[in-house]
């Protein structure tokens, strides 16, 4: 069945640069310690360089005044999604973040006691992309139930919420998962098929994207998925040919749905691809040569910026500690764009495995070959490559090791959990 899009017609671009004003608010931070507070303010977006669009681009660095507050002015031509994070120097983790349109005049961007997100008043595109969502009563009841079953769980370690969490949905109809990306997902897609400008679409799809794709799996629709938003992504570029940010994001879903396909073909018994990568020393690894050296090695791929990745490491450590004496190694790769803040988060976490990168993104040699569109993620293979387990976290994690190397024993910790 094809989905029916709004016919538009072709608009002429126009290029000159228009003022913003950016207006950051962190001021309670001023109530922290000061090794709690964040010193900068660090914007990433897609980013035009000589090399081509850097998708997770540093658009800039601004340092917070000692009030914690900061005004940001300058030119943008190409309205697009930004995210602005707060950081402390020299930590990998931002301190907190905000989601919006980087479009001419004046956003204003308030950071609040207890909330990693900010709060965001802004122009119509960011009205569009994110608040027709984010303040939906649908989405906000979703919301609250998720944060209050998280609140159950108040008491466990990150780690331990997360696995308690896994079990709950594991329990729960695939219909009723996901509630409320369910939600933005409907509501976004009012946006795409109704509104007739081609930048207001272009906003919405992109604050949108990696959010439709687990529903559609959870429904077994994700490749219909994928064709009807390559069709929402080509009817904006016909509209706008002439904007880079447009042809590299419809080049980025074609790019992941060939992804999807490769990984759908890499199963439990296919042989994996072999790679090169360098570690932060500057040494080429080769996955052939960890393989013959090990048992079984998980294949990690992960990124300074995923929090989800970040959370599992203490897990993974664990894991790494029981089983590396018995033939058992992890090769994480990361798909940052910059070395420093692959290596920063790499000192932070103090992983002690093979830890290689390329700083090209889910452009590089390894993300390719995997088809990585999302991360975390990972390939459980053998000696001689062979997939054994993919995308395997925490319990099912242990489970899977248990089964190929036998129990360890192990202080049980909260729930039971070894």
């Amino acid at each position: 069945m094809r989905c029916a899009l709004a016919m538009i017609a072709m608009v002429p671009l126009v290029t000159v640069a228009k003022p913003y004003r950016l207006e950051v608010d962190a001021s309670y931070f001023s109530e922290l310690a000061p090794e709690k507070a964040p010193d900068k303010v660090v914007i990433v977006g897609a980013l035009l360089s000589d090399d081509g669009i850097v998708t997770r681009g540093r658009m800039l660095e601004y340092p917070l005044d000692e009030s914690f507050e900061a005004i940001i002015e300058g030119n943008v031509e190409f309205v697009r999604n930004v995210v602005l994070y707060l950081h402390r120097e020299e930590e990998s983790r931002p301190v907190a973040r905000a989601n919006f349109v980087l479009e001419p005049g004046t956003s204003k961007i308030s950071f609040v006691r207890g909330e990693s997100e900010a709060r965001v008043e802004a122009g119509r595109y960011t009205a569009l992309a994110f608040h027709s969502w984010q303040r939906d009563a649908e989405y906000l009841a979703a919301i609250a139930r998720v944060e209050a079953k998280f609140e159950e769980f108040s008491d466990l370690s990150p780690e331990d919420r997360r696995v308690r969490w896994m079990r709950e949905d594991e329990n729960t109809p695939d219909h009723e998962r996901l509630p409320a990306e369910r939600v933005m997902t409907r509501i976004v897609e009012s946006v795409l098929l109704t509104n007739d400008d081609p930048v207001a679409r272009f906003v919405a799809l992109e604050a949108s994207y990696y959010r439709w794709q687990p529903v559609a799996e959870l429904d077994g629709q994700l490749d219909k998925a994928y064709l009807k938003y390559i069709g929402y992504y080509r009817s904006v570029q016909r509209a706008l040919p002439d904007n880079p940010f447009v042809e590299h994001a419809l080049h980025r879903i074609e790019s992941d749905f060939e992804r999807y396909r490769v990984q759908s073909n890499i199963d439990v018994g296919a042989v994996v691809a072999d790679f090169a990568a360098r570690d932060l020393d500057d040494r080429e690894v080769r996955l052939t040569d960890v393989l013959a050296a090990n048992k079984y090695v998980l294949i990690e791929f992960w990124a300074s910026w995923c929090g989800p990745c970040r959370v599992q490491i203490p897990h993974l450590k664990r894991v790494y500690s029981d089983y590396k004496d018995r033939g058992l190694e992890i090769i994480s790769v990361s798909i940052d764009a910059y070395k420093e803040d692959w290596e920063n988060a790499s000192f932070e976490e103090e992983l002690p495995w093979v830890d290689v990168g390329d700083q090209a993104g889910t452009e590089g040699e390894a993300a390719k070959l995997y088809g990585v569109t999302g991360i975390p993620a990972n390939f459980l293979v053998d000696s001689s490559g062979a997939v054994v387990a993919r995308h395997l976290v925490y319990e099912e994690l242990d489970d899977e090791l248990s089964r190929l190397f036998g129990a360890v024993n192990r202080v049980l910790g909260q729930n039971g959990r070894k």
